[in-house]
């Protein structure tokens, strides 16, 4: 299973996370691009990437890929879809808090992404590698970007 697979089925599977981008199939988290527009929606979502880059060289059959974690977030928004609050910037804030209190890993117990899930991608670690990007507006919404050293085996 790919990086960006696992994370985004080990997202989906967080209640926090799941309450402030959306239930069902997909729940506005997404592989490598925001798959609909947010802009006047009140809502939030993720985009997860892999930096094509390593966090280190892996000389056994250990890879060390870096993830791209992106959360975006509008405004809070009315049933008619006016802005109620001007808090895109907290709730992108907010929603990578979430994010970052699941895929920092500072145990250093091995787990599965999805958990519970032995097809799933065996995670050795999951660190955070650097601080979250002060928000930006990108697609017409806040956006905080941060990234996350990953240490995975390929089972099988």
């Amino acid at each position: 299973m790919e990086l960006e697979t696992a994370a985004r089925k080990h997202l989906l599977n967080q209640v926090k996370i799941t309450n402030q981008t959306g239930k069902g199939a997909t729940g506005r988290i997404w592989k490598f691009h925001l798959e609909e527009g947010l802009e006047g929606t009140g809502q939030a979502a993720i985009v997860l990437n892999s930096s094509k880059q390593w966090a280190k060289p892996g000389m056994n059959s250990q890879e060390y890929p870096i993830l791209v974690v992106e959360c975006y977030a509008d405004h809070s928004r009315d049933d008619d879809a006016d802005q109620t609050k001007d808090d895109a910037m907290d709730r992108a804030k907010q929603l990578y808090r979430e994010v970052d209190r699941v895929l920092h890993q500072t145990d250093r117990l091995t787990r599965h992404w999805p958990e519970n899930d032995d097809d799933g991608l065996l995670i050795l670690g999951c660190f955070r590698g650097t601080e979250p990007d002060e928000p930006v507006q990108k697609h017409g919404v806040q956006m905080v970007r941060g990234t996350y050293d990953v240490q995975i085996i390929h089972e099988g």
